[in-house]
């Protein structure tokens, strides 16, 4: 018996090309630079709203020392401008004016981000003890 050599004939659903790798180095690497990136804005918008508490501070402790508390009450939030209310913390602030004098420098020392709803935080009730 003898053998002939057939002809090599190719597969029509067989391509020549490699298949595709997945490039997991370069998708471990774009994923540790946006965490980077993300961890780099959360630390700057920290700072900055840092930033504008101390200022407000600084323009609460002038305007306490001052006696300006309509102004105080004026720039607060809309909780503290409804009658009654209003009145008791204009009382409550020349109190604590009159009983701890006026404010000194501060500076800040530890910075704590309050994440509650806010809603939540404005149905608390307000109470005062002079």
């Amino acid at each position: 018996m003898s053998e002939q050599a057939q002809p090599f004939t190719p597969n029509p659903g067989y391509s020549a090309t490699p298949p595709k790798r997945i490039l997991w180095k370069w998708s471990l690497a774009l994923t540790a630079v946006l965490l980077v990136l993300l961890i780099w804005q959360c630390g700057s918008a920290l700072y900055a709203g840092s930033k504008l508490a101390d200022k407000a501070a600084q323009r609460f402790h002038e305007q306490l020392n001052s006696g300006d508390f309509d102004a105080i009450c004026r720039e607060a939030d809309e909780v503290f401008s409804q009658g009654e209310k209003h009145d008791e913390l204009l009382h409550f602030l020349e109190k604590v004016h009159q009983k701890l004098g006026n404010a000194g420098a501060g500076s800040r020392v530890n910075l704590h981000v309050n994440n509650r709803d806010q809603r939540n935080i404005r149905d608390l009730p307000v109470q005062y003890s002079v």
